[in-house]
């Protein structure tokens, strides 16, 4: 197993394995044209290369004999809804199905405490999960992490609750 940093020969597994998560977690229903949409959209080899080359943004990935298996999104100056002071955000955390409870998720979240550590150590971490989703609440909560608020996410009239999470560095 390697834990290093995403570069851009990663695009297209990084955009194969977001939009396999993502549906994942987010379609548990199945998919209409709205859902597709978004995820063809969102999870390209383009828009991945972006994510990698802007330089607020910090991705580790988790490989194991040359496939991708986990990555996170780091981000700076993107704020918090329930707290627009807080900017820091944990966008992703993906780990493959196949490949949870293999503490990659928990390698992840040490990459990047440091290096939020190393930028901003006084700025507390926040993100957004699926309430439905038990695994990430239990991961997050053992991790730290602090419920703030909700948010919702609404694809063709099906409401999706996001709670909001704050880790304090301090």
């Amino acid at each position: 197993m390697m834990l290093r940093n995403a570069g851009l020969a990663d695009q297209s597994a990084l955009a194969a394995l977001g939009l396999k998560v993502w549906l994942h977690t987010y379609a548990g229903r199945g998919l209409n044209a709205t859902i597709a949409d978004y995820v063809l959209a969102k999870f390209t080899p383009a828009a991945m290369a972006e994510l990698i080359a802007a330089p607020n943004n910090y991705i580790p990935v988790v490989e194991l004999d040359h496939h991708l298996l986990a990555y996170a999104l780091l981000k700076a100056d993107s704020p918090c809804p329930a707290d627009p002071s807080l900017t820091i955000e944990l966008a992703t955390m993906y780990v493959q199905e196949s490949a949870n409870r293999q503490t990659y998720g928990s390698q992840l979240w040490r990459a990047c405490l440091e290096q939020q550590q190393n930028r901003q150590p006084e700025m507390p971490i926040w993100l957004r999960v699926n309430s439905k989703n038990q695994r990430a609440l239990n991961f997050y909560a053992k991790h730290g992490f602090q419920k703030i608020g909700s948010v919702w996410i609404d694809f063709d009239g099906e409401h999706n609750e996001n709670y909001l999470l704050k880790y304090s560095l301090r």
